[in-house]
């Protein structure tokens, strides 16, 4: 009995170690397949990677008007001249006239263009004024020029970059309801009634210089930017100056006292009256200078 219990026990141990051994020839279960990609970016092709939209020169040139004679010459402003420079603003024309500055306005250096400029933030009511300036009256009455470069820095209400409005006179403004409600730079003369003035049907763009030219040439009102005409419209008649206010207002509106108002959100590079009405050549002219 005692050896029939020790076979039994050996054939199980037998049987044990042949079922463990031979699970090890069993073949394993296929694995899946690995993603064999790359986790990097592809290098893009550059013979098929898009062209970025190329940003606009602020230097380009607008075309020249139809019949433009570059051998033209361009007179001195001879009424007033304004050198922006050093802190300061001055009337370099043969007029002299002077020029005071209101509630501490700014001139400062605009690395984008290279020139001092002045630096006007409309919270702060500064500008720049010529006191006396009916002297210069009898000039204008019969035609001018009034040349302007110009940077808006937001849209402000309405502004005035320069000008003696006050029931009379001439002014380079900002009207917010021009261009459709989008809002343009503009220039306007008094004719006794009303102001006729001129604006594009293209809103003005901020944070860019705008060279703004206005003419009165004795009977039509034209506005030029950029050296092309914009439009004109007849005065309808004499050019009426303000009876109480004699002075011209730079960067702001000539209010009822000294002190401004409409006051200029922006920066003026050139600041410029002619005594005579200039054609077209010389304006495409002076706004090609403007650029320099």
């Amino acid at each position: 009995m005692k050896r029939a219990l020790l076979l039994l026990l050996a054939l199980s141990m037998v049987l044990v170690f042949v079922a463990c051994s031979g699970g090890e020839n069993e073949p394993k279960a296929t694995e899946e397949p690995k993603d064999t990609k790359s986790s990097a970016t592809p290098t893009p092709d550059p013979t098929t990677s898009p062209t970025p939209e190329p940003t606009e020169d602020p230097t380009k040139t607008s075309e020249p008007p139809e019949g433009y004679d570059e051998t033209v010459e361009v007179p001195k402003a001879d009424i007033f001249d304004a050198l922006i420079k050093d802190g300061t603003v001055t009337d370099q024309s043969e007029n002299g006239l002077t020029v005071t500055n209101v509630n501490e306005a700014v001139v400062t250096k605009d690395d984008s263009i290279g020139k001092d400029v002045i630096d006007l933030y409309s919270e702060d009511r500064a500008f720049f004024a010529v006191f006396n300036f009916d002297t210069e009256y009898d000039k204008l009455a019969d035609g001018f020029t009034f040349e302007t470069s110009v940077n808006l820095n937001s849209p402000n209400a309405y502004q005035v970059v320069g000008g003696n409005q006050q029931a009379g006179g001439f002014c380079i403004d900002y009207q917010p309801d021009a261009a459709n409600g989008k809002g343009a730079l503009g220039f306007g003369v008094h004719n006794g009634t009303e102001y006729i003035k001129i604006y594009p049907d293209k809103k003005t763009e901020f944070d860019r210089y705008y060279h703004v030219v206005g003419v009165y040439d004795g009977t039509n009102v034209k506005l030029y930017i950029n050296g092309r005409l914009i439009g004109q419209e007849e005065l309808g008649n004499d050019m009426k100056f303000p009876p109480d206010i004699k002075y011209l207002a730079i960067g702001a509106d000539t209010g009822v006292d000294d002190t401004g108002e409409y006051f200029l959100d922006g920066k003026i590079a050139i600041f410029r009256l002619y005594d005579d009405p200039l054609n077209d050549s010389q304006i495409y002219k002076l706004y090609l200078q403007s650029l320099e």
